[in-house]
């Protein structure tokens, strides 16, 4: 129901899009509310609420850097671009966690 171009919502459009009536999306917002994952915007309807951005940051530290960096590494790599997915603990980090690794310059 949320995306870039639609930060807020209405209770009727809930209730359109769920296809219940618009007390029972009420109900279910008032519910959303009250925990925390949606708030009321100040012009009326409502939008993602704090406990949102919590989940989203929590599941960002369950993703290590490998499993976000690989797939763009990748496709940068298919572009030609002089990059390499990430090591794990090699002799670039010395932390055991994952770096992004450049390869050199090509001479020429």
């Amino acid at each position: 129901m949320f995306d870039d171009t639609r930060l807020v919502i209405s209770g009727s459009a809930v209730a359109e899009r769920l296809g219940v009536a618009r007390s029972t999306a009420y109900r279910y917002l008032q519910s959303l509310v009250s925990s925390r994952f949606l708030e009321e915007a100040p012009g009326g309807g409502f939008r993602l609420g704090l406990r949102v951005l919590e989940i989203g940051r929590l599941a960002r530290r369950s993703y290590g850097l490998s499993e976000i960096a690989v797939p763009a590494m990748t496709e940068l790599s298919d572009e030609g671009a002089p990059a390499r997915p990430p090591a794990r603990g090699g002799p670039e980090t010395g932390t055991g966690r994952a770096s992004v690794r450049r390869d050199p310059p090509a001479r020429g």
